[in-house]
């Protein structure tokens, strides 16, 4: 009987080292980075590349073969037409909320699509599902 509480107690404090020492995370870097442009900012997880162009209304993310694309909108027009565009060649996943934002989602095979208004301005995500976590970062921080 010994012996069994013994082994317990030894599978217990193996337990708590592990959990202590982080060995069992699943390797995920969530470290947030910010990203102030000429016409936007936001969040975004550690590791990616951006590059800015059209002065500053577009922003792609790199990481490896994957490319996260976002894009704000000169005008209400502007983004009503990608809202069409993306109903009539995407499969919309309705609307949703993250925090106080609330998006459109499209689902475009490969990638998802987002598309969403704040403080007067629209934005466009789009990127890879593997990415979303990261789409959702900077969907719910940028201005």
């Amino acid at each position: 009987m010994d012996k069994n509480y013994s082994i317990i107690g030894i599978l217990v404090i193996m337990g708590l080292i592990v959990a202590i020492s982080g060995c069992t995370s699943s390797g995920t870097n969530t470290q947030i980075q910010q990203f102030n442009g000429k016409q936007m900012s936001f969040q975004y997880l550690q590791g990616w590349n951006i590059q800015e162009y059209n002065s500053g209304y577009s922003v792609t993310l790199l990481k490896g073969s994957e490319q996260i694309g976002v894009t704000k909108k000169y005008t209400k027009h502007g983004y009503q037409t990608y809202l069409n565009d993306a109903a009539s060649t995407y499969t919309s996943l309705g609307k949703f909320t993250e925090g106080n934002i609330t998006y459109n989602k499209y689902d475009a095979g490969s990638d998802y699509a987002y598309a969403l208004t704040k403080n007067g301005k629209y934005f466009t995500v789009y990127g890879p599902k593997i990415a979303e976590s990261n789409m959702l970062e900077i969907i719910k921080t940028i201005n």
